[in-house]
């Protein structure tokens, strides 16, 4: 769909809640509290993984001899403009030719890592296992063992809704636009003394189901042999474990 504009989304959802008639010129106050509110729905939707719709490649050199890599805002080892929330892949490129032949590195958490890494400091061309800290505004990345050989690697994670400004403009998937508009109605209504509609509580509720659901990726479980696992029903299509 074509690109929005903020000021449009922060109307519609004034209109919803019957803060502000069609078309009514909202004080500076009103836009500065109504802007606020959806930059809070988008950094709280940044967070649920479900509100998230792809995960993006990119692609890094490693520091030989560096631990941890830190990732994130300026002064990192891998500049962006904000840390990822998780680590979802990682993976060493090891030659620059083409095609290029990458092979995974395992991700480990926390307790693997300061359970079985007796020696963190060993280095290696090749690290096999990299355990993500989740520190802010930068992550650590604690590759083991330590790269000594500048390879590339590349990293899957969130892609993440930009904070916005009152005079953007913004491009959403299909169905974002409804999902974010009557959720900002919603967050907003008590602040302004304003009357919400049963309907729109419902509406703001279906609208964030629908898009919930198509970021909500079930994974294909392959058996050998053909046997069944009856694991299958345990499974937790949100953090992919069995319970």
């Amino acid at each position: 769909m074509p690109a929005v504009a903020v000021a449009q989304v922060i109307a519609d959802a004034a209109a919803e809640n019957n803060a502000f008639l069609p078309g009514q010129a909202m004080p500076i106050a009103q836009q500065t509290f109504f802007l606020s509110r959806l930059n809070l729905i988008i950094d709280s939707w940044n967070a649920q993984r479900d509100a998230v719709w792809c995960d993006i490649f990119s692609s890094y050199t490693l520091t030989p001899n560096l631990s941890p890599h830190t990732i994130g805002p300026s002064g990192a080892t891998w500049t962006i403009a904000v840390r990822p929330v998780t680590l979802d892949g990682c993976f060493l490129n090891l030659n620059t030719q083409i095609p290029n032949v990458f092979v995974e590195i395992d991700r480990i958490d926390k307790d693997t890592y300061e359970r079985y890494i007796a020696v963190p400091g060993i280095a290696t061309s090749v690290p096999t296992c990299v355990y993500y800290e989740q520190d802010w505004p930068k992550g650590k990345l604690f590759f083991y063992p330590v790269p000594n050989y500048a390879y590339a690697v590349r990293i899957s994670t969130r892609t993440l809704l930009a904070q916005v400004a009152y005079t953007d403009s913004v491009d959403f998937p299909p169905g974002y636009q409804q999902a974010l508009t009557l959720t900002l109605a919603e967050d907003t209504a008590a602040g302004l003394g304003a009357s919400l509609q049963g309907i729109t509580v419902q509406r703001a509720r279906e609208a964030r189901a629908r898009i919930f659901a198509n970021n909500t990726q079930s994974p294909v479980l392959n058996f050998r042999d053909g046997q069944q696992d009856d694991r299958r029903s345990n499974y937790n299509y949100h953090d992919r474990s069995f319970t």
